[in-house]
């Protein structure tokens, strides 16, 4: 019985690691994209705070409804691709038509795009870090444990 316990700890830390990460990596993906190329749509600061939080619902819902915290769905890149493309863009959709808690759009469509590429491919490269990693993170357990 105290296996059980241990192994769903260990489903739920999988669990939580994945949806800190996909936030974490998104937002610094927005900075790092809104930093180099001076697009000013996506911009972390204190008076602009709460389109960080409506972004973050957003994409932590799109993903759980696209099943991208199932860890069976997670350690499969097919079904990964699949679900992280569907839901990245439902998330920018869902981001740029909320008119009062995100910021307008903006009137250069490339920061659009850029806004839709950032999100999508550092969720594709985290997931396939993830991804290759995996087996990685059993053995080094098993060796230790």
């Amino acid at each position: 019985m105290p296996s059980k316990n241990s192994i769903h700890f260990e489903i739920s830390e999988r669990k939580i690691l994945l949806r800190v990460l996909d936030v974490l990596v998104v937002l610094t993906a927005l900075e790092i994209v809104g930093f180099y190329f001076e697009f000013d749509y996506f911009r972390i600061t204190a008076e602009q705070w709460s389109w960080t939080i409506v972004l973050t619902a957003y994409l932590l819902f799109f993903n759980t409804l696209f099943e991208l915290y199932n860890l069976v769905r997670a350690s499969r890149i097919t079904s990964t691709l699949n679900s992280v493309i569907t839901a990245s863009s439902l998330t920018s959709l869902a981001y740029l038509l909320t008119p009062f808690f995100t910021p307008t759009l903006p009137e250069n469509r490339l920061q659009i795009l850029f806004f839709y590429l950032a999100l999508t491919l550092s969720m594709l490269l985290w997931r396939s870090i993830y991804i290759k990693l995996l087996p990685v993170l059993d053995l080094t357990k098993k060796l230790f444990y």
